[in-house]
């Protein structure tokens, strides 16, 4: 697999981060600031590309090992309804993370020619939103999705500034 140029970069800051990690260690402290998790965070996210040829590895191994279910024209509602707790959705379709029984979802975009895979906590990310899951429901249906388009003239920015009591 061709090193992608940034990979140098992020490989060099993580060793930054693993050495302050021995080093607060060493130093006896069991925490560390939420600057640091953050950054953390962000580095490893930053750190898995792929390119062409390790998503057709992929998409061959999880085939051979994992149940995969292909469905034509939007398989969101049947992936909502079969999901389990422990399941892990892979789609490129956002709106499959708003169904209920979807918990964790791998969202592969391409960055400069490459595949990026962002994994989709909903508990985090409701914690993060300071939402239900009732109300990101309500969220994507308002913000526009693959069945309807969002109330006109509100991005989801604003949308999400509005209290319920406006929207419901």
């Amino acid at each position: 697999m061709k090193r992608h140029r940034e990979w140098g970069k992020v490989d060099d800051e993580l060793d930054k981060v693993a050495a302050s990690m021995k080093q607060a260690a060493d130093d006896g402290r069991k925490r560390m600031p939420k600057s640091f998790y953050e950054k953390l965070d962000r580095l490893t996210r930053r750190s898995f590309l792929v390119n062409d040829d390790v998503k057709t590895g992929l998409a061959a191994a999880l085939e051979a090992e994992f149940k995969v279910e292909k469905a034509p024209g939007e398989a969101d509602v049947y992936i909502g309804r079969v999901a389990t707790d422990l399941d892990i959705v892979v789609s490129g379709d956002s709106d499959v993370f708003c169904y209920r029984n979807v918990k964790t979802m791998v969202r592969p975009t391409r960055h400069r020619g490459q595949y990026v895979f962002d994994v989709l906590d909903k508990s985090l990310a409701l914690r993060k939103m300071k939402l239900s899951a009732d109300d990101l429901v309500v969220l994507a249906v308002v913000s526009g999705n693959d069945y309807q388009s969002n109330i006109p003239g509100k991005a989801i920015v604003t949308v999400r500034t509005c209290t319920w009591q406006t929207i419901v």
